[in-house]
């Protein structure tokens, strides 16, 4: 098995990463990958920042 695994900053735009997230898996299986890792929330991305408690 063959595992592509991708990173990149996410924008605000969903349809600006939708676009990026199938363009790397154009790319991973044309190398023949047969799985694309992507990062937890590739869909959007938010500048608020977050406090764990």
């Amino acid at each position: 098995m063959k595992v592509a695994d991708v990173q990149f900053k996410a924008s605000t735009d969903k349809e600006i990463n939708l676009k990026k997230i199938i363009n790397y898996i154009i790319k991973a299986a044309e190398k023949k990958a047969t799985l694309v890792a992507f990062p937890e929330f590739m869909m959007f991305y938010t500048n608020s920042s977050q406090t764990s408690r």
